[in-house]
Order: C-alpha cells, then sequence, then structure tokens
C-alpha cells in the first residue's frame, strides 16, 4: 500500500487548518463540545509513562558483534521500519522494549546471535496544530510530553479578541474523531488536574 510523503501530509494538514481558520471566524456561536475531562487519555505516553512511537520518530539499531542492521530507521506513515534482509516491521504505538523484541524477532534468523539494542534517536511524530485566535497558528512538533496550558505557551498564547474558551479536536484509539472544550482560565488555575491533561500526536487546538 502506498503512503503519502511527509510533504503531502504536511500540506493537508495546512489546508485543513486554512479550512478550520475559515469556519471559525464566520461562526457566530461556539464549536460544540464536550467537556475536556472527557477526553481520552493522550497516547504519546503508555500508561507506565513509557513513550510511545508513532510515524516519523527515528530509532537507532545497533547489534553486538554484526553491522548488518546498525543504522537509523525511520518509522513510515503506516508505522513500519524497512530492515536489512527482514523487510517491513511494524513498529509505531510501541514502546521502545516492546519495539525491540519485535525487531529482534524479525533479525534473529539472519544473525548467529541476536543481541540488539534499540534507542530513540530522534521524536518528529508529535506533531500538533492550532487555529483560531492563537498568536501562531499551524504546525508545531512538540520534543516531549506537553500539557495543554504549555502548548498554548508555544503557538503564543492567545490574542487579544479571544473569548477564553480552547477547543481540542481528538481523534480516539477506535479512530472517531470528537470535540472537548474548556477555559482557559480553568487551565491557568489547574481546576480538575487539568496540568496533567497532555496533548497528544494530532491535537487539533483552537482558541475561539
Amino acid at each position: 500500500m502506498k503512503t503519502c510523503p511527509q510533504s503531502l501530509l504536511i500540506l493537508m494538514n495546512t489546508c485543513l487548518l486554512g479550512l478550520l481558520a475559515t469556519m471559525i471566524s464566520g461562526c457566530q456561536t461556539s464549536i460544540s463540545a464536550l467537556p475536556l475531562s472527557q477526553a481520552p487519555r493522550a497516547q504519546i505516553l503508555s500508561p507506565q509513562g513509557d513513550y510511545i512511537l508513532g510515524p516519523l520518530d527515528e530509532v537507532k539499531i545497533a547489534a553486538v558483534g554484526e553491522s548488518t542492521f546498525d543504522g537509523i530507521y525511520t518509522i513510515s506513515e503506516d508505522g513500519n521500519i524497512q530492515l536489512p534482509l527482514a523487510g517491513s516491521v511494524q513498529i509505531a504505538k510501541k514502546k521502545l522494549s516492546s519495539a525491540l523484541e519485535v525487531v529482534t524477532k524479525a533479525a534473529a534468523p539472519f544473525l548467529k546471535k541476536p543481541n540488539l539494542s534499540l534507542t530513540l534517536a530522534s521524536k518528529k511524530s508529535y506533531r500538533t496544530f492550532y487555529a483560531g485566535e492563537l498568536t501562531r497558528v499551524g504546525m508545531i512538533v512538540l520534543d516531549s510530553p506537553t500539557n495543554l496550558l504549555s502548548a498554548i505557551s508555544l503557538a503564543g498564547g492567545l490574542t487579544p479578541y479571544a473569548s477564553g474558551r480552547i477547543v481540542v479536536i481528538r481523534k480516539a484509539s477506535d479512530g472517531k474523531t470528537h470535540r472537548f472544550a474548556v477555559l482557559y482560565k480553568d487551565l491557568q488555575n489547574g481546576l480538575k488536574d487539568y496540568d496533567s491533561f497532555l496533548v497528544d500526536r494530532g491535537d487539533f487546538i483552537i482558541a475561539e
């Protein structure tokens, strides 16, 4: 199955942001949304706090006494890396230790003594998108787990015309997209443990 180049995906997301901005500017009423407290947990970390790999992340693989599989691999949009001899291996949506197990199993038939290491070389999958009454709109790639208030700060904060209502559009694990809303002042005051609400990869954050 063919996948879209990164440049095309970014263009598609940019066009979607433009459409969102146009819709928002023309709306006289707020975007309908559920309370932010009902949003599903971000999938950027496991329940134990381990980083979860995603498309465009880069991993470094090294094998003791072997060089066949040594190198830095970029995870494709469909979640795979391409290993020499072993071919396509799915590692997205896995923590590093689980990804190592999968890679070791795939490489084992081609190694006398499979002893591999797998580390995170670069985080590039943590792409988040911003629209509406924010100083900076567009895509921001985050380099570490970030809560919603900090993400808004990275986008330059609210403009003087903002109403103070924030909408987060998030895709759940079942593939369905949902909208959740919160008041900016509630984020600032840390109500309902909002300071622990992490932005997820692929989230759209809209300031009304």
